[in-house]
């Protein structure tokens, strides 16, 4: 993942603002050494996160929509597709609020009503872990490339396990400040500049190794070959690769690509980005 935050708070979140991102996904398949017509569903939704506390964000998921997807897609699986070639059709999410915990910026918990169905708690689960950024290193493991910020120098290279919905696995960060040059000529990559205040952004790159992890979490879809392969890691035999990048951008948020290849491909996609923050005092009752 490429991520990019306000590196000024503790956490990044200010204690009382509302937050509201546009979330758009995607989940499509194909046989793509054989034809590039994809099948699958495209999704949309809005997140509402209220700043309770530095730890403790409420959440809730509205408008959430989705559209079947069979398309002739020559540059692959993350080609732009307008919305006005699909037909959205109402996804019922229940927009129950969603509690999230944190410390020192960390997702450490999240917290939803027991009687969501399993299907809407995974998409919630898919969705926070957008949110996750150890920008500090809390969760930091020993290696030999770890290289943490230091004064003035937002420039850092390190090792953590972190806790997503892909389960808790060894990811890398790279972080790097963005220099003002890059702001103005991709406004894009900061739309709301007010949240800078007195700290920087930084550019932010992930990369998980689903090869070290505590917890991974596989399905088997009975493909032949696999039953003595190591389930969830990098690479499967010749059958399945696995890898996830993700972008964030202010004050966290971003696309999160998990891609698997083999004689067939699967593509799924995740960007959340911040459209809108009020800076001022709100409850949790501005949550729908």
């Amino acid at each position: 993942m490429t991520a990019i935050t306000a590196a000024s708070a503790s956490s990044g979140w200010e204690s009382g603002s509302k937050y509201t991102y546009q979330v758009r996904g995607r989940t499509l398949t194909a046989l793509h050494q054989v034809s590039d017509q994809y099948v699958g569903i495209l999704t949309r939704a809005k997140l509402d996160i209220v700043a309770k506390s530095e730890s403790q964000l409420i959440a809730a998921l509205r408008d959430a929509q989705f559209a079947k997807v069979q398309k002739n897609l020559p540059g692959g699986w993350g080609s732009w597709i307008g919305d006005e070639e699909l037909s959205y059709e109402p996804l019922p999410v229940s927009s129950k609020p969603i509690e999230i915990r944190l410390q020192d910026g960390v997702i450490e918990e999240v917290v939803v009503d027991a009687s969501l169905p399993t299907w809407e708690i995974n998409m919630i689960k898919g969705v926070i872990s957008q949110l996750q950024m150890d920008v500090k290193g809390k969760h930091l493991i020993e290696s030999p490339e770890n290289q943490l910020a230091s004064g003035e120098d937002k420039n850092a290279v390190f090792k953590t396990m972190e806790s997503t919905v892909t389960g808790r696995c060894e990811v890398q960060y790279d972080i790097s400040a963005l220099p003002e040059y890059v702001l103005q000529s991709r406004p894009e990559l900061a739309p709301l500049p007010e949240l800078r205040k007195d700290g920087d952004f930084i550019d932010v790159v992930k990369s998980t190794n689903f090869s070290r992890c505590a917890k991974r979490p596989f399905c088997n879809f009975g493909f032949p070959g696999l039953q003595h392969l190591e389930i969830a890691s990098n690479q499967m035999g010749e059958a399945i690769a696995v890898s996830t990048q993700s972008k964030i951008t202010p004050v966290l948020g971003g696309p999160s690509i998990k891609k698997k290849q083999g004689k067939s491909v699967i593509g799924l996609f995740l960007k959340i980005n911040l459209v809108s923050h009020i800076n001022e005092k709100v409850s949790s009752r501005a949550l729908p």
